[in-house]
């Protein structure tokens, strides 16, 4: 059985961050939750490291993805872009995955299309890259940002952008950086690129700390069936119950290790107490001094905004004063521990 991989939020750039939230108190409440107080929520899907293809025809693809799909290869073919590939991916957890791969007939120019559906959430969408004679490659998609890229991959994000309206950009782009240097594939060397592609990505993220592998626990949380009847020589899970192993973390492991990872749920529950309590002290906070600067405002301040302005004076003080508690619970565990 395959280890799976799960995305490390509190790894993850503050520009992706500010990508997916809603406004600037949504960004806040991300950067406070993620990257102040280093919480993690739970995995709702495991990926693998494989980096090929899982190819299938275009008629193999459920519903409604292949609509979808059909859909926006006749779009890219009124661009003169002809299909290449159909593949899907595989994932833990209740995700889908339906993706095509499309070629220009100058060969400059590739574009991907993608349907993905976590839980109840469906996107899809499609991207335009091209790659130049040093290697940078240029993407220009109408989908929001999903990960960091490494250097020497630039991603230009126009969410809900028409496809005509998205190719004039990408042109635009391949213009400004010199269009003469633009690489030409044929399909065959697209498919080596894109896989060499999806390595590089990878291996990014493995650097960065942004996947990591998932605990056994999680696995079975995800998919219980996954490890029910686990082969003895193929489930890594299984052989580090039977002898010690050396673990990607570095220390040697033993059964009782792998038992230990599940968190215990009232030390879970104190740190999500914790981290909830600090979180609403510093949006309280923020609230407050928004409100603040309109006191001066012709009309008089409701009881609520009167509330959250005399809140404003104490929520830093409290929000510190919160923040110490934390270290020093986290201290008390270190020293037990």
């Amino acid at each position: 059985m395959s280890v799976w991989y799960k995305t490390d939020v509190t790894r993850v750039s503050c520009s992706l961050l500010r990508a997916h939230s809603a406004g600037p108190f949504g960004f806040a409440s991300l950067l406070v939750r993620h990257k102040l107080l280093h919480h993690e929520p739970p995995a709702s899907v495991g990926v693998k490291l494989d980096c090929a293809f899982l190819p299938m025809e275009l008629e193999e693809i459920p519903e409604p993805a292949q609509a979808t799909l059909q859909a926006l290869i006749a779009e890219g073919a009124q661009h003169s872009c002809r299909l290449v590939l159909c593949h899907t991916s595989e994932f833990l957890g209740d995700a889908e995955s339906y993706g095509a791969n499309l070629l220009h007939s100058g060969g400059k120019i590739w574009m991907a299309i993608l349907w993905f559906r976590v839980g109840r959430r469906v996107e899809s969408g499609y991207s335009l890259s091209s790659q130049f004679a040093d290697g940078t490659i240029l993407t220009s998609t109408n989908l929001r940002r999903r990960s960091d890229v490494p250097p020497g991959m630039e991603t230009r994000s126009l969410p809900g952008a028409s496809l005509d309206e998205l190719w004039q950009r990408h042109q635009e782009a391949l213009d400004e950086c010199g269009s003469q240097t633009v690489v030409s594939f044929d399909a065959s060397e697209l498919l080596h690129r894109l896989v060499d592609i999806r390595q590089r990505v990878r291996d990014f993220h493995l650097s960065r700390g942004i996947l990591k592998p998932m605990k056994r626990f999680e696995v079975e949380r995800l998919n219980p069936a996954a490890l029910a009847a686990p082969e003895k020589s193929g489930d890594p899970y299984q052989a580090s119950r039977e002898t010690p192993q050396k673990n990607v973390d570095g220390p040697w492991r033993d059964a009782k290790a792998w038992d230990d990872e599940r968190p215990s749920p009232v030390k879970g529950g104190w740190r999500t107490v914790m981290r909830n309590a600090w979180l609403g002290l510093f949006m309280g906070a923020m609230l407050g001094q928004y409100l603040l600067g309109r006191m001066d405002a012709p009309r008089v301040p409701n009881k609520l905004e009167a509330c959250l302005i005399e809140f404003h004076s104490y929520g830093w003080a409290m929000l510190f004063a919160v923040g110490g508690a934390a270290i020093a619970l986290a201290h008390r565990k270190c020293l037990r521990g």
